[in-house]
């Protein structure tokens, strides 16, 4: 639906044997090749000279430091008060021997990757399109579910990155015609200087930058951050304060605020909601956060739920995969909340996976897993030519 695509196999081989290229650093491949098809590290041809890397830039969200010498950190909720020497809950920034607080995952890509689109939860973004998708080590989150743990949940110096500066990922993604460059696998805010970074360049290319995120942000920081993006995905990991805390080590109402912080730019806003059972899959809690999102997001914010399947510490718990049915269930309740475009994740082949037309009801975009096809709906103009209703996203 989108036209010319990023051809995959060749991003990720080119990207590899131009390693110095890109990053400056030899042994690219590993890190780039989440496929078999990628070729091994010693085809990668090494530096001439080895590059050191830069030192670690200024954080943006550093405070005045307190009479007792520590720097608050204004970036997320958890409020650290960072003593000198000392990191933050997250791990990724450091109050330096400069007296500033500096950020430690700024300009080192931990995971590279080209999927589709839809693969993040943008199912109103470029239909079709192959992004390429980037993360950076750590979190400011303690999600018990990670599939990504192990690169979010260890400090910056203990997960293998490689130094990639934001106008040089830029530039091989724009020479390899790509036009999604989407910040994922871990959370942006971790390295969310890095993030907005990568976010201006990209637009400066004429990409479009996307961005999924747990939103544990300050107003602030979220607003900056989003108003660089073409869209964005928000993780509304439960609807209570006990439930956040248990899954997630964080509060539920800063993140309430970041979301509405988030909507008050002209960024495309989606939400998802993976669905742990036993944990955030109680009706009425989920009918209360449906009514919250049409209230403060507005009815034409695509929501998905998400199927669980148990990662990280919830293998050890043998936590179950979520019902498809009580998925249903879910997207009913979203409907008769006044929400528009609700969708069922992790169900390849599920109806609930496709866009139908709030008006006439007819099938607009079929989405069976990877494959996705206009049905009767037209990207150019974002409509339904069965009777003409506008349908929000970003179709160009």
């Amino acid at each position: 639906m989108t036209g010319q695509q990023l051809d995959r196999r060749r991003f990720i081989d080119r990207l590899a044997r131009t390693g110095a290229a890109l990053a400056g650093l030899a042994g690219t491949a590993p890190l780039l090749a989440q496929d078999s098809s990628a070729p091994a590290a010693a085809e990668a041809p090494p530096p001439a000279t080895p590059t050191p890397p830069p030192p670690p830039p200024a954080a943006r969200y550093g405070l005045a430091a307190t009479e007792a010498g520590e720097i608050p950190c204004g970036l997320c909720p958890h409020g650290c008060k960072i003593k000198p020497g000392a990191r933050g809950r997250c791990q990724a920034y450091v109050h330096s021997a400069e007296g500033r607080l500096d950020s430690l995952g700024y300009g080192k890509l931990a995971k590279l990757g080209v999927e589709p689109i839809e693969s993040d939860h943008f199912f109103h973004v470029l239909p079709g399109a192959q992004a390429v998708f980037f993360g950076a080590p750590t979190c400011n989150l303690r999600c018990t579910y990670c599939n990504q743990w192990r690169i979010s949940q260890f400090p910056v110096e203990k997960v293998e990155t490689q130094a990639v500066e934001p106008k040089a990922l830029v530039d091989q993604v724009a020479a390899e015609g790509g036009k999604v460059l989407g910040f994922t696998y871990t959370d942006p805010a971790a390295a969310l200087e890095y993030a907005i970074d990568v976010a201006l360049a990209a637009r400066e290319q004429g990409l479009h930058p996307i961005a999924h995120t747990g939103a544990y942000l300050m107003p602030g920081p979220m607003r900056d951050y989003a108003s660089v993006l073409t869209a964005l995905n928000i993780d509304l990991k439960a609807y209570t304060e006990p439930t956040y805390k248990q899954l997630c080590e964080a509060s539920l109402q800063p993140i309430l605020d970041a979301v509405k912080a988030a909507r008050e730019t002209s960024v495309w806003l989606e939400i998802t909601c993976l669905m742990v059972p036993g944990y955030n899959t109680t009706l009425s809690v989920v009918k209360d956060m449906c009514k919250w999102i049409a209230e403060n997001c507005g009815p034409l914010t695509p929501v998905h739920f998400a199927r669980f399947f148990p990662e990280y510490k919830h293998r050890q718990l043998q936590t179950a995969p979520t019902d498809p049915v009580q998925l249903k269930s879910f997207r009913e309740a979203a409907y008769e909340a006044g929400l528009l475009f609700a969708y069922i994740d992790n169900v390849p082949g599920d109806t609930g996976e496709s866009t139908l037309c709030p008006k006439c009801s007819e099938l607009l975009i079929r989405r069976i897993g990877p494959n996705i096809g206009a049905v009767n709906f037209d990207p150019r103009n974002g409509l339904c030519t069965r009777c003409g209703t506008g349908i929000p996203g970003v179709w160009q």
